[in-house]
């Protein structure tokens, strides 16, 4: 065998040993006459020809076109490429004893066993076509590119073929490639087109076959009973398509394209479209196997089964990788008649999917019992890497529908940067949670610039998280980015409107928003207009926005936030403003900025809570606590935190029904709380020895300054704490001695804290905000005007402003200033 180089492809040709001559350079002479005819001989081209006992020991040694070196132990390498030490490019250091060598071999080669027969209908000697010159072999029928193939399995030369722009029906005959190696090239704008008739599949590609199609297109494709209307892959084959279309084809799975064991598919400007499966995979289906789609399109695909449908665009199981690039999947449907997944695309069992500069538009799933991820599902510890990419307009219909958008779950890592995912809907007629994307079972999820706007949960019954649903450990964190403008709808239950958490998740948002989310209830309740928190979650706000969102209903709570069941919230530079709860229908509205039930904490570090409402949507309804309703908890105010402009008929900023809410000194300066130092009641020292009774007085001090020991009880020569405390610190430790102000049981409508009057200067300092008069008087010659004044203003010419002054008075007739 030997190696030609033309246009730069390498061929493999078939060379009689027993007539080879060796010319000067070791090359036999029938290749060097053929490469000078071809215009492609150099002096290096091939330096030697290292040749064994049959031809299938024979190698041609690679020249100065590659850097494959020459094996030494006369073994048949088709490749010329292992097992080798004997490196034959010139001005290696081994060169010259390679040359010598080969040469040697070229001229004491003992005859060549002989060669298998052929085939009767393959002539016995295979000629280099002429058309190799030009780099591709016309052909004019499928029945010459199965004679090709077959020829190919006995001279093992890649096949490089041109195929007639036209239209070839296969009859009822996959074409089918065994371990072989084609290119397939469609001549002219149109290209040509194999139709199967819906008589079989259109290719088939086995045995570590390797398969490229330029301008080729695919269609009416059908396998009954397996995959890959279009084309199947299998056993480590590999197929390239350029500039191709799979079309109108069918298969139980994967009905435009099955690859599986371990098989690889790059798909390049080609389309995939209107093709059908059975099962899973309505256009593309991978097991095992690498698929790849660089500015190309899957469209108007559907996977539809009796029980369960998967990936209605592409299907992806155990262990895959897939890479989509400036690549689109539209209108694609998973359709099951009990369950359906995925409508877009549906990805299981440690795949990893890359989308990058890509759009998933107008998928659906849907299903009679349940349909989850109508845009993308995950399972099962998926990698899913998403950048620069759209989601759209998706949604997941059902009795009960999970994840307009996207549906991850079960230990899934989900990494979106740069991304919008809008207009996605879970529409359910139970219950529909998650209309932008939903993760369940310990799911990590990062959203990096990326916007969710514009998604929807509706059902008859009960929705949730209309922007993000989390469940069961998952963990969400948000940078710079923003769920904006979402709504859940639902005829009795609503909660979370724009971000819904329960069973310890773990949320983290940083630089970022939730705007304009809506949770909106017909008869029942309606909860969270921006954050709902259920049984023992966690969220963190770092420098962001919770702002006008609204919880409506009969039963309204918690326009910006509600907790339930020991959850946590910590809000860091941060704003919550303008949400408000609406009660429609005579009943009430409790919280239009925080709504807290079932020991739950809040800590707001530097961060202000303000125009925030409870309000009546109609005549008689109770609204409650226009910025915070307390049901249940513990809240921290630090580092001049506040609420401010809140509005509602009782408590306009507040209110108490169990629980404490602590402020910890310093406030903003101008403003000013009562002030006691927190420290710890304890009981009246016990009856006994006076001794004993002078030690206990003595260390009264001391031990209002400890707190108990971990078990509850008093720390050695301390009377037991009191059971009514003047401040939270059993909760809170670090209380302790430090200046605190304990808000009172009762509705507070005045904002908190409070200013400092006009006429008296605010400070920055914690000993200058313990009185309405703060740092004292303005100064005499400057004036304070209005509340929370921390910079006197000097009085004007033709007045004059004794200490104290709020309002310059006007000098007197015949007097100046």
């Amino acid at each position: 065998m030997q190696n030609l180089l033309v246009g730069g492809l390498v061929f493999l040709t078939a060379v009689s040993v027993q007539s080879a001559e060796c010319g000067p350079d070791g090359v036999p002479a029938a290749v060097d006459e053929l490469l000078e005819r071809t215009g492609n001989y150099t002096a290096t081209t091939y330096p030697c020809y290292y040749r064994g006992e049959t031809p299938e020991a024979s190698c041609v040694a690679c020249g100065s076109h590659s850097n494959v070196s020459c094996p030494t132990n006369l073994s048949y390498i088709a490749d010329c490429d292992a097992e080798t030490n004997m490196n034959c490019q010139p001005g290696h250091a081994s060169y010259p004893a390679c040359l010598s060598e080969c040469a040697a071999f070229c001229a004491i080669a003992p005859p060549a066993s002989p060669s298998p027969p052929l085939p009767p209908s393959l002539p016995l000697s295979l000629p280099v076509p002429a058309s190799i010159v030009l780099g591709l072999k016309p052909v004019n029928s499928l029945a010459d590119i199965q004679l090709e193939l077959q020829a190919q399995l006995l001279h093992g030369s890649p096949l490089y073929l041109e195929l007639p722009g036209a239209l070839y029906t296969l009859e009822g005959q996959e074409l089918s490639l065994q371990g072989t190696n084609l290119t397939l090239v469609g001549s002219g704008p149109d290209g040509a087109t194999l139709d199967a008739q819906n008589l079989s599949r259109v290719v088939r590609v086995v045995g570590s076959g390797h398969l490229r199609l330029q301008n080729i297109h695919l269609r009416n494709g059908l396998t009954a009973n397996g995959g890959g209307g279009g084309l199947r892959l299998e056993s480590s084959s590999t197929a390239i398509l350029e500039n191709c279309t799979i079309a109108s084809c069918a298969a139980t799975f994967g009905g435009g394209a099955s690859i599986a064991n371990g098989a690889t598919l790059v798909v390049t400007d080609s389309d995939v479209s209107f093709c059908t499966a059975t099962q899973n995979g309505g256009g593309l289906h991978a097991e095992n196997s690498i698929l790849a789609l660089t500015n190309s399109a899957v469209t108007g695909c559907v996977a539809t089964r009796a029980n369960l449908a998967r990936g209605g665009g592409c299907y992806a199981e155990n262990s895959c990788t897939l890479t989509f690039t400036n690549s689109a999947v539209t209108s694609c449907v998973a359709a099951g008649r009990i369950i359906g997944a995925g409508g877009g695309l549906c990805v299981r069992f440690s795949s990893t999917l890359t989308l990058t500069h890509s759009t998933v538009t107008s998928c659906n799933v849907t299903a009679s019992l349940w349909a989850g991820g109508a845009g993308l599902y995950a399972v099962d510890s998926c990698t899913l890497t998403v950048t620069s990419s759209a989601m759209t307009s998706c949604v997941a219909a059902a009795d009960n529908a999970i994840g307009g958008g996207f549906n991850a779950v079960n230990s899934c890592i989900l990494t979106l940067t740069s991304c919008t995912v809008a207009s996605c809907v879970a529409a359910g007629e139970t219950f529909s949670y998650g209309g932008g994307l939903y993760a369940d079972d310990a799911c990590i999820l990062t959203l990096t610039n990326c916007e969710m706007t514009g998604c929807v949960a509706t059902a008859s019954t009960l929705a949730k998280g209309a922007g993000l649903f989390g469940a069961d450990s998952c963990t969400f964190t948000l940078i710079d980015s923003a769920v904006t403008s979402c709504v859940a709808r639902g005829d009795e239950r609503v909660d979370g409107a724009g971000v819904y958490a329960e069973y310890d998740c773990i949320l983290a948002l940083a630089n970022s928003a939730v705007t304009s989310c809506v949770a909106t209830g017909g008869t029942w309740t309606a909860a969270g207009g921006g954050v709902l928190l259920y049984i023992r979650c966690t969220l963190t706000l770092t420098n962001s926005a919770v702002i006008s969102c609204v919880a409506t209903s009969p039963d309204a709570e918690g326009g910006g936030f509600v907790t339930i069941g020991f959850c946590i919230i910590t809000l860091t530079n941060s704003v919550v403003s303008s949400c408000s709860c609406v009660a429609t229908g005579g009943s009430s509205a409790r919280g239009g900025g925080f709504h807290l039930q079932s020991s739950s904490t809040l800590t707001l570090i530097n961060s202000v809570l303000t125009s925030c409402v409870a309000t009546e949507g109609s005549e008689g309804a109770l609204t409650e606590a226009g910025g915070l309703y307390l049901e249940s908890g513990e809240v921290k105010f630090t580092n001049g935190s506040s609420v401010r402009n809140c509005t509602a008929t009782v408590g306009k900023t507040l209110v108490i029904k169990a629980g404490t809410i602590t402020y910890v000194f310093p406030t903003l300066a101008g403003y000013w709380l009562p002030q006691v130092e927190c420290r710890v009641y304890r009981e009246s020292c016990p009856t006994g020895t006076p001794a004993a009774e002078e030690q206990c007085r003595a260390q009264r001090d001391a031990c209002s300054q400890l707190p108990d020991d971990i078990d509850g009880s008093a720390p050695s020569g301390c009377a037991p704490s009191a059971a009514v405390q003047p401040c939270p610190w059993k909760s809170d430790e670090s209380l302790l001695l430090k200046p605190i102000y304990l808000v009172p049981n009762e509705p507070l409508n005045e904002d908190l804290p409070f200013a400092c009057v006009p006429g008296y200067v605010g400070s920055p300092s914690q000993l200058e905000q313990r009185s309405p008069f703060c740092a004292g008087p303005c100064p005499g010659g400057a004036f304070c005007p209005t509340d929370a004044t921390t910079t006197p203003i000097v009085c004007p010419a033709g007045s004059f402003c004794p200490l104290g002054t709020s309002v310059p008075r006007s000098c007197p007739s015949a007097t100046f200033s």
